[in-house]
């Protein structure tokens, strides 16, 4: 599903992995970030990393 440029791992503080993937955001599109269910953030047009523990909802403007 994913390329190997496009996954990233990250160690953070506690020594636990993190793996991220990149997610692309299209001019007149937004993406809802949702983690468990609940809502996170919102995320515009550029690239930006996403951990796989959260879910990226594209909507059109």
């Amino acid at each position: 599903m994913y390329n190997r440029s496009e996954v990233k791992k990250r160690k953070l503080k506690d020594k636990k992995l993190e793996i991220m993937y990149r997610e692309r955001i299209h001019a007149g599109t937004v993406g809802l970030v949702f983690k468990n269910g609940n809502y996170t953030r919102v995320i515009t047009e550029g690239k930006h990393w996403i951990k796989f523990s959260e879910q990226v909802l594209r909507c059109d403007l």
